[in-house]
């Protein structure tokens, strides 16, 4: 069972879950309503755990981590996320991320391109401006109901925590697997085809029925495609 750890990090208090022995992989969650690391990897970090020392942080905002009255900016978000694993001093990781987690999993391996191993993108961020009519009225939903609920930390996501990581992408040279879901209501499949396209040393894994999140969705699938690839490289 995966214990439950903090670290100070620039005065916050930040939560995050380990489990497992060897090679440090870094599970990063997205930037959804009430989402947590646990939320978002549960049925995956068990699986992981057997082949790696697997750590779920819970970002600024999230879980149970601090929750400051501050724009949520994907600026603020990554600064945190680099803090702590500065904290972490692991010489080498491999990151996998969800949503916004994958595109703060990006810049950190664009920024430290040597700490990174392999990097892991779901349904990522930041590929591309457009969102389907259902995924805005979807977003709109939520931040109204975050907003009746008090929850100042969606909407401000929702406001601050855009990105455009497409000039990145041709100079990343990290092996990288993007894992997409074809009926994703937010992020359209043709993100995913934009991204393999630019990123030379990637290849593509698309789930079919599925939406935003095939970690959650199709864990068994997903665990062992991840697994593969992370294992061999295929």
């Amino acid at each position: 069972m995966f214990k439950s750890k903090w670290l100070n990090v620039n005065g916050l208090k930040i939560h995050y879950l380990e489990e497992g022995k060897g090679k440090p992989l870094i599970l990063l969650h997205g930037g959804g309503r009430k989402i947590s690391g646990e939320k978002e990897w549960k049925p995956n970090i068990n699986h992981f755990s057997k082949y790696y020392r697997v750590i779920v942080p819970d970002l600024p905002g999230f879980g149970l981590s601090d929750k400051p009255r501050v724009n949520y900016s994907f600026e603020y978000l990554s600064s945190h996320f680099f803090e702590f694993m500065e904290f972490l001093n692991f010489k080498k990781v491999i990151l996998m991320g969800h949503s916004l987690g994958g595109s703060i999993a990006v810049y950190y391996s664009v920024k430290k391109p040597e700490k990174v191993e392999k990097l892991v993108l779901v349904n990522t961020a930041g590929f591309g401006k457009e969102i389907s009519l259902p995924g805005r009225v979807l977003l709109e939903i939520f931040s109204l109901l975050a907003r009746l609920e008090k929850d100042h930390v969606f909407p401000s996501i929702m406001r601050h925590g855009e990105v455009n990581l497409i000039k990145y992408l041709p100079g990343l040279k990290v092996p990288t697997l993007i894992v997409w879901g074809n009926h994703d209501p937010y992020l359209p499949l043709k993100h995913a085809s934009r991204a393999k396209k630019l990123l030379k040393n990637s290849r593509l894994k698309v789930f079919k029925g599925c939406s935003h999140a095939p970690q959650i969705e199709k864990p068994l699938e997903f665990n062992k495609t991840v697994l593969k690839f992370l294992l061999n490289g295929k």
